[in-house]
């Protein structure tokens, strides 16, 4: 029995060093502990896929990398104990005059990442602690705010962030025009941007994986899915600087979240040639976001037919989004159930204003219409907040087919009320009008809506709130309005729970 014990302890050590086949240890290939190891780990990485595939072997040991080119048929294999760090230095992320991130993955299959190691992208090193970031162009303008010039001044204290950079690697992990993608069980932690982007992608599994960012970085979102389908996601704890998991509609060539942004179809062997993201299912994962815990939608292409459900969104700035913004870029076909929300205003220039869920149709762009949102069933929800629930379309019929079902919803007191409360947070818009604007917090706003159901639906509030706090529900222009189960009253005595404007409620 000590033998079968001993040879079960070194299975591990076996597994990943011998077979030199298919089993490339970096170490074999000159990497070392605490030293710039990118050359070796690309080499081994080389190897391997040259060779027909097999197992990259990462042991103990922290090894410095710049930018890593992943290729088909390779299994990264990450050791229990074992770090690809990333360097502190630019220069090691910019090739032929392009800047990438950690690892890149371009045209490939066949691509797995495992084990109990972490990838740590180095991006506080990149930023500058105590200075706001304040986005890279005017969003919002002040004179539209309730609390006008004061509206995101830094005296208010910056201890949400976001904070400023200069220059910054990109995003942690990519894979573009890629297939049969398996991450597993590793760890991410201090992405310098995004940590992980799947794009123009077929068949990803995602499971159990951690994300461990610094929140106050900006745009250090989770994992963003950008039209790819049949993308699985479950078991993951996220804890991000911006959205946690995305699903959005962004073409290839998209200059905003493309390190290349001369990437075409062209001579791609592998990915997604839809024109759709679809397919998506999250599940049983652990959420906690400066913005969105779960976010839907931009990009001009449409997204349809995405499952979210068990998850837990906490200390979030927003809990569940779901944005049309582009001519075509409709979304349908998107359902979120068995959901626990506890989001908060948070301080900073981050987008979303502490709503528990959001769903819009507005245009980016002038002269430009926004996609529709159709058939969208949120079930199941207990969600505390400390603004309410929007629903707001710029025209009427864009956003139909909304369903409410079994869910509690407790508005709660908030500390930053007076020095941020009261807007309404609809960015990214094609007017400065109605990006951060004044508008009164019911517990439920809904408008330009046409079939909106709300059954067996609680709404308390907790606190003592400000005048601008209202009705338990507001309607405007909205056809089909159907209340079963509805209890709940306004955040003011002197108001009724109600306020329904070109508003009927259907029998």
């Amino acid at each position: 029995m000590k033998k079968i014990a001993i040879l079960l302890l070194l299975f591990p050590f076996i597994w990943g060093c011998n077979s030199k086949e298919n089993k490339y240890n970096i170490v074999d290939y000159g990497a070392k502990n605490h030293a710039l190891s990118t050359k070796a780990i690309q080499k081994a990485i080389d190897e391997c896929s040259e060779s027909g595939g097999g197992t990259v072997y990462v042991p103990a040991g922290e090894y410095i990398s710049g930018t890593l080119f992943l290729k088909s048929n390779v299994h990264l294999y990450l050791e229990h104990g074992s770090t690809i760090k990333g360097s502190s230095d630019l220069n090691d992320y910019t090739i032929d005059g392009k800047t990438y991130g950690l690892m890149y993955a371009m045209n490939a299959h066949n691509i797995t990442i495992s084990g109990r190691g972490t990838l740590d992208g180095n991006g506080t090193f990149f930023h500058e602690e105590g200075v706001p970031h304040i986005g890279l162009y005017p969003d919002y303008d002040v004179n539209f705010t309730r609390q006008k010039a004061d509206f995101m001044n830094p005296k208010h204290g910056l201890e949400d962030g976001p904070i400023a950079y200069k220059n910054r690697p990109g995003m942690q992990m990519i894979f573009l025009f890629c297939e049969n993608i398996t991450l597993k069980e590793f760890t991410m932690v201090n992405s310098p941007s995004w940590s992980l982007r799947i794009g123009d992608c077929v068949d990803a599994l995602v499971d159990g994986i951690r994300i461990f960012n610094n929140l106050l970085i900006p745009n250090s979102d989770g994992v963003h899915v950008t039209h790819s389908r049949n993308v699985r996601i479950s078991n993951c704890d996220l804890r991000c600087g911006d959205d946690a998991i995305i699903v959005t509609g962004f073409p290839h060539g998209n200059e905003e979240v493309f390190e290349d942004p001369s990437n075409s179809t062209k001579d791609k062997q592998f990915g997604n040639f839809t024109n759709y993201s679809e397919n998506v299912t999250v599940t049983n994962c652990v959420l906690q976001s400066r913005s969105a815990g779960i976010r839907v939608g931009y990009g001009h292409y449409p997204i349809r037919n995405c499952i979210f459900s068990n998850l837990v969104i906490y200390d979030s700035n927003r809990g569940l989004g779901v944005f049309a913004r582009e001519p075509e870029a409709n979304i349908e076909n998107i359902y979120f159930d068995n959901i626990i929300i506890s989001n908060r205003l948070h301080k900073g220039h981050w987008w979303g204003k502490g709503e528990p869920i959001h769903v819009s149709s507005i245009p980016r762009f002038k002269d430009a219409p926004a996609g529709y949102v159709r058939n969208i069933r949120f079930s199941n929800i207990t969600a505390q907040s400390e603004t309410g629930i929007v629903i707001w379309s710029d025209k009427e019929n864009d956003i139909q087919d909304i369903l409410f079902d079994n869910m509690k919803l407790t508005i709660k007191e908030s500390p930053i009320a007076d020095i941020y409360g009261g807007n309404f947070d609809l960015r990214p818009t094609n007017s400065m009008a109605t990006s951060i604007f004044e508008h009164d917090i019911p517990a439920i706003f809904a408008r330009n809506v046409e079939g909106l159901k709300l059954e067996n639906i609680k709404v308390e509030w907790s606190g003592n709130f400000l005048p601008f706090y209202t009705y338990a529900l507001e309607c405007e222009n909205v056809k089909d309005l159907v209340l079963n189960g509805f209890k709940g009253k306004a955040a003011q005595a002197s108001l009724p729970a109600y306020s329904l404007k070109n508003s009927i409620i259907e029998k």
